[in-house]
């Protein structure tokens, strides 16, 4: 294309001429965007990875505004084992251990956005008429005679649970500020000897994974930018000319936190692995353009930087195009967290290329004009003893397996099929992997803390919410009308004789018991025995459209979930009345939906997308196909790796494919389109393999091998398992795609330039005839 041509000869000339005024534009607009990273927020919520649009969280959004927000968190007091003084507690049932909750109790319901505290002290004062009793027998002997209270301590009664419920409604800051005051609250309540006292539950372990995710930004980043610029330096051969290289990626990172944080898209536990991401990724320009300059300088060109910057430049726009469209695929997913992704990604590789292309050269001017002698060795590679050229290890396989490949292109092509046809029973083995083991990380105080409370108290940690909705009133004016009292009832029953069900609370039960045993038979009487004790009421809205019960068990997965819904199907209830499941056990049963859907749509989107944009930049829909060709086998490969080394696929790998699409494109673009300038060159096609496979796949090798670093950084830096598995999958993917691109766009081009010819040939002879 001669205009992006004359575009980027005008660009690398104004580079030399003036490389001190670019680069003082450019740290002007990474000042601008360095402000806007500061405002970036986070967001530790799972709720974002579902659409607003899902059926289970419009009802959740309802919830919260008709009857409060229903987050709970936890403090577990219990006796502290370190202790060894002879006056301390030793059972949860001391008074003194009842006078400390009350105490804590009242000081943590003072606090803002606290609804109410539930704890053994006002379970006991409400069982004895007001007051703590004085006694552990008398504690004791409530205890046994009171279901609700025994519910607050365990069977060895070694610790007691206070539950907070709080209006947090999504808002970290809130979040973080209510734990915040609740501790200094822990820690200004005086506790008896013997006793310790921690906060936990699931806005807490919220609050720990947003700091996680704080840290784990900045390691991911500060580990890739390291490790990259080690293997710059000894690829390069000298410190400067790779930190260089790694100046266009640091300025990348930063213009995409500001993006960030002027569009106040949020930091979550997806998008925490991006800056090292697209460190790797974006690496991959600066070595290639950092190559091809020293390349043309080591054969004397009078404009090695303009000819560097047109010649790779080409491929560069090529490559950045497929890659954005890759990426572009994630947007067409449905959880808004994935859109996020694939728009940041898009962005960060676009300004990475941008950045590259705008700062590196003048970069590279400034460091040949005034510190050309500290790189003689790199730039020609010659040792000072005997002059002669040094040749590395991965140059000297690379010329190999292009002779290899301009003499037998369809055995290479036999050969990739005899690697698929040993690894795709793999393909089998994948599973999904949607538990909360991946996001929510492991050996931290909160979480311990809450897998001692969950196993004490596991019926008071996992719960469904039934809610019952009035959708039309033809037939029910409201309902606290009988016929809907009747059948939630017989489906609150039908739940409590599942197997994994601890408890039921509906209000149909308590009714029951204070209407003589049985259900009201008249709207009025009903509406006569909920104004008389307005806790009933608790459980409907202000104008008796919604009612909610809970189911409350140990731990609810998929298939219970399933078993409720077929239970509500099975009772009868009044035209106009449903009910919908509300929780994190359907949050989860909808997430899986909505990824595995997400992870096929997302894949063939970026196929096309992909096949398009090449097909564009080189006119022709047969380059297209055959650059995307590699990747395709790449994708095969990585899938049955990953089931043969029992790798899952998880919320955030299972939008993999178009990740590894868009990075494994460009292995294909750069390759094809150095093969083809050497065609244009006069080379035949076995000369041109000859001399792109050395040249452009020693610049791969370089890009590979940062931007796979960079992944296996998020699987040892990163604390979320969900994460880590991420930066595996890439890693393994980018892996197959450089061999994949490498073993098959040689051969491809040898054999399309071959049947070209033939054709040309036969095309001649059939005119000369």
């Amino acid at each position: 294309m001669p205009l992006i041509e004359d575009t980027l000869r005008k660009l690398a000339a104004t580079q030399e001429k003036y490389p001190v005024l670019i680069l003082l534009i450019v740290l002007v607009f990474t000042a601008v965007m360095a402000f806007g990273s500061v405002q970036m927020k986070l967001d530790p919520s799972f709720d974002a990875m579902m659409p607003d649009d899902l059926e289970v969280i419009r009802m959740q959004d309802v919830i919260s505004t008709e009857f409060g927000s229903t987050d709970t968190m936890l403090v577990l007091v219990e006796l502290d084992p370190a202790s060894d003084d002879p006056h301390a507690v030793n059972d949860i049932r001391d008074p003194r251990v009842a006078e400390y909750v009350n105490i804590l109790s009242d000081s943590i319901a003072s606090e803002n956005n606290v609804k109410t505290v539930n704890s053994l002290s006002y379970a006991l004062k409400l069982a004895n008429d007001g007051e703590i009793p004085e006694n552990e027998e008398h504690i004791s002997a409530i205890i046994e005679n009171s279901a609700r209270v025994r519910g607050f301590v365990n069977s060895e009664y070694s610790s007691t649970l206070v539950l907070i419920p709080v209006a947090i409604n999504g808002n970290v800051d809130v979040q973080d500020e209510l734990e915040r005051e609740i501790t200094k609250d822990i820690e200004d309540c005086p506790k008896p000897i013997g006793i310790k006292a921690s906060i936990t539950g699931m806005p807490s372990v919220m609050n720990y994974i947003m700091t996680l995710l704080a840290g784990d930004l900045i390691n991911t980043i500060a580990f890739s930018m390291i490790f990259v610029f080690i293997i710059l330096w000894y690829l390069l051969k000298h410190p400067i000319t790779a930190f260089i290289s790694l100046i266009p990626v640091f300025l990348g990172v930063i213009w995409i936190s500001g993006t960030m944080g002027y569009l106040g898209i949020k930091l979550s536990t997806i998008t925490v692995g991006l800056g090292a991401m697209l460190v790797g990724m974006g690496i991959d320009y600066g070595i290639h353009v950092t190559h091809r300059f020293f390349e043309l300088v080591k054969r004397g060109e009078d404009f090695a930087l303009q000819d560097s910057v047109v010649s790779i430049g080409m491929a560069l726009v090529a490559s950045v195009a497929t890659t954005m469209a890759g990426f572009c695929a994630m947007m067409g997913g449905s959880s808004p967290v994935l859109k996020d992704m694939g728009f940041l990604l898009t962005i960060g590789i676009f300004y990475a290329f941008i950045v590259t292309m705008v700062v590196l050269p003048p970069l590279l001017t400034i460091e040949r004009k005034y510190l050309y002698s500290t790189f003689d060795h790199l730039i020609f590679k010659i040792t000072r003893d005997t002059g002669v050229y040094k040749e590395s290890v991965v140059e000297k396989c690379l010329h190999i397996i292009a002779r290899f490949q301009a003499k037998a292109p369809v055995l290479v092509i036999i050969v990739v099929l005899i690697v698929t046809v040993l690894l795709i029973p793999g393909i089998s083995q994948v599973w999904t992997d949607y538990s909360s083991e991946n996001w929510i990380p492991e050996e931290s105080e909160v979480l311990e803390v809450m897998g001692r409370a969950g196993t004490d108290y596991g019926d008071s940690l996992d719960s469904i919410t039934f809610l019952v909705r009035l959708n039309h009133n033809d037939c029910i004016s409201d309902l606290s009308d009988p016929r809907v009292l009747e059948s939630v009832h017989v489906l609150a029953s039908l739940i409590g004789t599942l197997e994994y069900v601890d408890t039921v609370d509906s209000v149909t039960m308590d009714i029951k018991k204070l209407n003589g045993g049985h259900l009201p038979q008249t709207l009025e009487i009903s509406k006569k025995l909920l104004e008389e004790h307005p806790q009933l009421m608790s459980r409907f809205n202000s104008d008796y459209s919604y009612m909610t019960f809970d189911a409350k068990g140990a731990l609810f997965e998929a298939d219970e979930v399933l078993e409720f819904r077929r239970e509500i199907e099975s009772v009868r209830f009044p035209d106009g009345v449903d009910v919908v499941l509300v929780g994190e056990a359907p949050k989860g049963v909808e997430m899986e939906k909505r990824m595995d859907a997400d992870g096929q749509w997302t894949t063939i989107l970026g196929f096309i997308l992909v096949f398009l944009i090449a097909s564009f930049i080189y006119r022709s829909p047969v380059a297209g196909m055959l650059t995307l060709l590699p990747i395709f086998f790449a994708l095969v490969w990585t899938i049955s790796m990953m089931g043969l080394i029992n790798l899952p696929l998880t919320g955030m790998s299972i939008a993999m494919a178009p990740m590894i699409m868009g990075v494994g494109i460009d292995f294909s673009i750069h390759l094809y389109h150095r093969i083809k300038r050497e065609l244009k060159a006069g080379n035949s096609i076995e000369e041109s393999v000859c001399i792109a496979v050395p040249s452009v796949g020693d610049a791969l090798f370089a890009s590979t091998t940062t931007t796979i670093v960079c992944f296996m950084v998020l699987v040892v830096a990163a604390t979320l398992l969900v994460v880590n598995r991420l930066g595996a999958t890439l890693a393994i993917g980018v892996g197959f795609s450089f061999i994949a691109a490498m073993g098959m766009v040689p051969a491809i081009a040898v054999l399309e330039q071959r049947f070209k010819d033939r054709f040309m040939r036969g095309t001649k002879n059939a005119h000369s005839q």
